[in-house]
């Protein structure tokens, strides 16, 4: 990784079952377009998986290492593909494109590991540091928003009941 590279509030480690996964992974999400990905599963597990600033994300570890597995063979059949992605929309990250593809793949690799070694119908667990920037991070934050959300709700309903249908 790049020493330009060090934009704590956007680029965080993603700790995936206790094992903590490097940065660039927060980047993983554009394989979706740089590939052409159109298997839904497939394109929302990358979708989802760096959304983890400040939350506890999970999913089943059967669909955690499938979508690992899935995501490794495309970006080695599609390596120069996944390069260039990589160039054109991280490098003014930081993110050296060779250097992130390997840690790409080395964590997908660990994922499907961890995935595989969780027993029974459980699901795998990851998350990523909150910065102090952050708007909505932890449960007391999200029961904020959520507060806010059901006032905005009951306004609505209230101007709706004085409008008539």
């Amino acid at each position: 990784m790049s020493d330009v590279f060090r934009n704590e509030q956007d680029w965080r480690p993603i700790t995936f079952e206790g094992v903590v996964l490097p940065p660039s992974l927060m980047g993983i999400s554009i394989l979706e377009a740089v590939l052409d990905i159109e298997e839904e599963e497939l394109a929302a597990w990358l979708w989802r998986l760096p959304i983890c600033k400040g939350l506890r994300k999970s999913a089943p570890a059967e669909r955690c290492a499938r979508c690992a597995e899935q995501t490794l063979n495309l970006m080695l059949e599609h390596r120069e593909q996944v390069t260039a992605g990589i160039t054109e929309r991280l490098a003014l990250q930081g993110l050296d494109p060779e250097a992130t593809y390997r840690e790409w793949a080395a964590a997908l690799v660990r994922i499907m590991e961890l995935s595989k070694k969780v027993r029974g119908h459980r699901h795998c667990h990851w998350s990523a540091p909150a910065h102090a920037s952050d708007h909505y991070a932890g449960a007391e934050s999200a029961k904020l928003l959520l507060g806010r959300i059901d006032l905005l709700i009951r306004k609505v309903d209230d101007s709706r009941g004085k409008k008539g249908p």
